[in-house]
């Protein structure tokens, strides 16, 4: 297993906005294991708890080398109501002198109602303690409308299903432009996620106040190439 960093960038300057923490699992030959491999794992709560730790100590290590950097940490829908994790994650940041609003906590769209009407409680608390939180995956879900209107996330980003081929699908780029129509009158930083053709890139780059994520600026950069780029 390793910790990787995806970088989303500014459309517009290209500079990088945050990175987007992740863990990848190998097989005893070196191989990428499959994500279906992956989700299977991670249906153990010990091994969740233990990736989840993983990561946190590899996203820690970057916060305290680089002091203007801020890193995004995915929320596994198993972890969603685990309010020990929010607390835990608030210890950390005061005993490594890192602010909580330089760690984004992101919210998977993929969430049940029911799902998201019981987190509410401890997503709030988050907020108050001063992480910053996103809601991922907008669109590919069932909930992302009121998910939006219930709770203040910092910002959403929109899933790989919508933004991937827009170049290509005249139906795509009308959802997309649904789904933009939506979030920019009320102000909410969009990022869009899976932007990994040019084509794609090109018709993005019309909305020059968005974030995107993609093969096309960046693949996930290992702790080394984290550190050449940010020169550590």
């Amino acid at each position: 297993m390793t910790a990787e960093f995806h970088p989303a960038m500014h459309i517009s300057t290209q500079t990088i906005l945050r990175y987007h923490a992740t863990a990848q699992f190998f097989n005893t030959h070196g191989f990428l294991i499959p994500p279906s491999q992956k989700n299977e794992f991670l249906e153990d709560p010990v091994a969740l708890r233990n990736v989840s730790t993983y990561i946190c100590d590899a996203v820690f290590h970057a916060l305290k080398m680089k002091e203007d950097i801020t890193v995004a940490l995915p929320l596994a829908p198993a972890m969603i109501n685990d309010a020990d994790y929010f607390t835990e994650l608030y210890q950390r940041c005061r005993v490594n002198s890192v602010a909580p609003s330089r760690i984004d906590i992101e919210v998977s769209d993929r969430l049940s109602s029911a799902q998201f009407f019981r987190c509410l409680p401890f997503l709030k608390r988050a907020k108050e303690y001063g992480f910053t939180l996103s809601l991922g995956e907008y669109g590919s879900g069932t909930v992302h409308t009121e998910s939006r209107h219930l709770f203040p996330f910092d910002s959403v980003t929109l899933a790989r299903s919508v933004t991937d081929g827009i170049s290509l699908a005249g139906a795509k780029r009308s959802l997309l432009h649904r789904f933009l129509d939506t979030l920019t009158p009320v102000g909410t930083p969009i990022l869009c996620a899976g932007v990994d053709r040019a084509s794609d890139l090109a018709l993005l780059s019309q909305y020059r106040h968005r974030g995107i994520q993609g093969h096309t600026l960046s693949r996930s950069l290992t702790w080394t190439q984290l550190q050449l780029l940010e020169g550590m």
